[in-house]
């Protein structure tokens, strides 16, 4: 607490009847824990956490992804570049993240450290997602481990 007075709850009433719309916290710094269970009975929309990224008519791309981050499309707009992105290491065991490739011909690559302490390359087709779960690794670091990827 900074001494700022900031509004962590609000209550903001629609103009449909029976529509009341509520948010928790105060920015994208702010933790929202829940205790016990909660029970979702419209759909989930996650705030801010879809990353495009695209390469125009030349070029390849390297961009570096946040790891706190859990859903990036890597949109491919030329046939011949080529985007390869990095996922840096978490910062701690169970975070998910998910990747998909969108290309009109050319590769969408991740590169990312395994559970061995090595880093992997995955190329991602058209279409193509990438599912990875944070790890704790046996030298204290945290690394990422596919999800039903067997290739």
């Amino acid at each position: 607490n900074d001494g700022t007075r900031t509004q962590g709850l609000a209550l903001t009433g629609q103009d449909q009847n029976g529509e009341v719309d509520v948010t928790i916290a105060a920015g994208s710094a702010s933790t929202t824990t829940i205790s016990g269970h909660i029970n979702i009975a419209g759909g989930t929309q996650l705030g801010q956490e879809t990353h495009n990224l695209g390469t125009g008519s030349s070029g390849n791309s390297t961009p570096t992804l946040n790891a706190n981050k859990s859903f990036y499309t890597l949109t491919n707009l030329h046939g011949s570049n080529e985007i390869q992105a990095t996922l840096p290491d978490a910062t701690y065991a169970g975070k998910t993240v998910v990747v998909v490739g969108l290309t009109a011909g050319g590769n969408n690559k991740v590169i990312y450290r395994i559970p061995n302490d090595t880093s992997a390359t995955k190329t991602l087709g058209n279409g193509v997602g990438l599912m990875l779960i944070s790890v704790q690794l046996q030298s204290g670091n945290y690394g990422w481990a596919s999800v039903g990827d067997t290739s």
